[in-house]
């Protein structure tokens, strides 16, 4: 146990532990690989290093954001996440353009976002064909909330936001707003075959009864 003189003052102690850290199985193993996301993520925008050299050889490019690419959070002058309720490419939505731009002018396949941060779960499919700005490739995002906090739809039932052309194939809101927990609590699930490197995506009660399943073969 260790303890220092502020800390002794204010009467809070720490200790360290101990763990172990599993990275992803090598392609000679050949094994499934399968972990489990809820809200909140960490991070904020969609930076990328301009020098960087994609060598992995990973089946599938998983992308964890804090906040959801298309869905309107906040109110108009506050909206509070990248999506901006307006077809053009607005505030930090530049910085996704020139990410998906780089992933589809690299050659890389298989990538999926996952996010979090509002306060239901859904399944969301962008394509070019729908989008305003069309320089990607097809990709799923899949959301997650809330986990431990009141379940309620965007404010004013708002549609996607066009710029990407999304579109819903899952979507869960709460039947009233702010339904305080247990109810419409989520988390999602992700795992790789070993054999075939199908992706199988869940979205979960917080019971673990599943309420979404997509099954994604890679290129």
């Amino acid at each position: 146990m260790n303890e220092s003189s502020w800390e002794s003052d204010l009467k809070i102690t720490w200790q360290g532990s101990l763990g172990r850290f599993h990275t992803a199985p090598t392609i000679e193993q050949s094994r499934s690989v399968r972990f489990v996301w809820a809200a909140d993520l960490a991070g904020q925008g969609w930076g990328r290093n301009p020098n960087l050299t994609i060598t992995a050889p990973a089946t599938w490019k998983v992308i964890a954001t804090h906040d959801p690419l298309s869905i309107v959070t906040g109110s108009s002058g506050d909206y509070d996440a990248g999506a901006q309720d307006d077809q053009r490419i607005l505030g930090r939505e530049a910085q996704l353009q020139d990410l998906l731009s780089f992933i589809k002018s690299e050659g890389i396949d298989n990538v999926v976002f996952i996010t979090a941060d509002v306060h239901f779960p859904a399944a969301i499919f962008y394509h070019p064909r729908e989008a305003v700005f069309k320089d990607f490739n097809p990709f799923w995002e899949f959301v997650i909330g809330p986990i431990h906090a009141g379940a309620f739809a965007p404010p004013g039932n708002l549609p996607l936001d066009p710029s990407f052309g999304p579109s819903y194939e899952f979507k869960l809101f709460p039947a009233e707003p702010n339904l305080p927990p247990p109810h419409q609590q989520f988390f999602g699930s992700m795992e790789v075959d070993g054999q075939t490197a199908q992706l199988t995506v869940k979205i979960h009660q917080i019971t673990g009864d599943i309420v979404y399943e997509k099954i994604i073969k890679p290129k």
